[in-house]
């Protein structure tokens, strides 16, 4: 909430630049208002212009607001001359572009006057250009680049395709390539709230997945600084939550690499706010369609969590019938997608995820099935306690060596298998593995296969 007199009442205050910023904007506003008031800006900028501004630049956001209502096209063009022509000044950009991009988040109607504007121009360098240019020039503040780069993401995100289709598309690559690097420019939180503005568009969210702009979210939410932000959370399901209605985003869903769905879960469990539980049910009913969507879902215990969250207190009503609406189709596949098919499927992806066909029921029910083809998924499991992906070898070995570990147990026969397969030896080799899970998972497979031997050794006595 801003209040008067405080550090964020003007418009560059309420700039999402400075999200968690307090100090940089107390500091960045001083520093700003001493590069105005000493330098004499009559030279370059029109008369009007200038009058506008300095009436502008010290006033409060109530008296910024009336400024604007009374002349939105003049005070927007006024503020976009001074980066055309005072773009080298770094001080004043660190008020004039922030500015804007406060504006523009303040009322949604203020885009429609700067698209306007940018229609309006015949010439290049236009609007649009000006804040491309910032991003491409040295030596900006970090505050200056986020709030062009979320300006920018407005004004393309408004443009027809057919005739920006390829500024689009490079704004897109720019943001995949600022997104996890430590550039000093834009940030992961901005780099979220510009996919809001430019995921808008069906075709550009194709162009976003073709460009592996799905494994550039999932870094986001693997970044414990970011799940750890409300707000940058919030606008990562937000983009996630466009991207999942288009069907050409379920495959990137159900990537287990990229683990998307597991990580929105992960992230719903750590911040329970009902803003974020909104948009994430929003986006999950959408997937709900697709049945490998469903069964990643399900194997990531998304149903506990919804019975979870509706014992919560949840205000809006949109929202709970979303929740309750995923929490019936979970409830209706749950044993369509535990079933020994789902599990061969799994093995033979390469890919193992911890969810329902891990378990002990899964295994009590259907242990026998395992002799099909000469236990020929009992030796895919041992294979993949050695040869996997990199990305995933560690979960795989953990699970194998559980999966192998309940084998034994309710197999009556399972040592026997194991012992002629190598399983052991190979389970044996990652008790000292440097993964705590795969560690773990390792010795309790080798105490459930010694624990089947004692037993066997006592009946053979009795």
């Amino acid at each position: 909430m801003v209040t008067k007199g405080s550090i964020r009442d003007s418009y560059m205050g309420i700039s999402p630049a400075f999200h968690q910023k307090e100090k940089t904007l107390r500091d960045i506003n001083m520093k700003a208002q001493s590069g105005i008031l000493a330098n004499d800006y009559t030279t370059v900028l029109k008369s009007n212009t200038l009058d506008l501004f300095r009436k502008f630049s010290g006033a409060s956001l109530e008296k910024q607001r009336g400024l604007l209502q009374d002349n939105d096209v003049g005070l927007l063009s006024g503020l976009c001359e001074m980066i055309e022509k005072c773009s080298q000044d770094k001080v004043l950009m660190l008020f004039v572009i922030p500015s804007i991009d406060g504006i523009l988040f303040d009322d949604r109607k203020n885009v429609k006057i700067l698209v306007k504007i940018f229609t309006n121009e015949p010439k290049e360098p236009n609007v649009l250009t000006r804040f491309l240019n910032i991003l491409n020039t040295p030596n900006y503040d970090p505050t200056v680049y986020e709030a062009a780069a979320r300006v920018a993401s407005v004004i393309l995100s408004e443009l027809p395709n057919k005739q920006y289709f390829i500024q689009q598309e490079n704004f897109i690559n720019q943001l995949i390539s600022f997104a996890g690097s430590e550039n000093g420019k834009v940030g992961d939180h901005c780099v979220m709230t510009c996919l809001v503005n430019i995921l808008r568009q069906p075709v550009l969210v194709k162009h976003f997945l073709n460009s592996n702009g799905m494994h550039v979210i999932g870094d986001v939410l693997k970044n414990d600084s970011n799940v750890s932000d409300i707000q940058t959370v919030y606008y990562t399901f937000c983009a996630l939550w466009l991207l999942s209605y288009e069907k050409a985003s379920f495959k990137a869903f159900q990537d287990a690499v990229v683990a998307i769905i597991r990580l929105m879960i992960h992230a719903l469990q750590s911040l329970s706010r009902e803003k974020i539980i909104r948009v994430g049910y929003a986006c999950f009913r959408n997937l709900s369609v697709d049945e490998g969507c469903l069964e990643v879902m399900i194997d990531n215990g998304l149903l506990k969590v919804t019975d979870t969250v509706l014992k919560g207190v949840i205000k809006d009503k949109d929202t709970v019938d979303d929740i309750e609406y995923v929490g019936q189709i979970l409830e209706k596949n749950l044993k369509i997608l535990t079933s020994y098919e789902k599990y061969v499927k799994e093995v033979n992806s390469l890919v193992l995820e911890w969810g329902p066909i891990h378990c002990e029921r899964f295994w009590r029910e259907n242990v026998r099935k395992f002799e099909e083809n000469d236990f020929y998924v009992i030796r895919k499991l041992i294979m993949l306690l050695d040869e996997s992906n990199p990305e995933v070898k560690q979960q795989n070995q953990a699970i194998a060596c559980y999966d192998l570990g309940e084998f034994c147990r309710f197999h009556p026969f399972g040592k026997n298998v194991l012992d002629k397969l190598d399983a052991k030896l190979a389970i044996m080799k990652l008790i000292d593995n440097n993964d705590a899970q795969v560690k773990e998972n390792a010795l309790l497979a080798i105490q459930k296969i010694m624990i089947h031997s004692w037993q066997a050794a006592g009946t053979d006595k009795k």
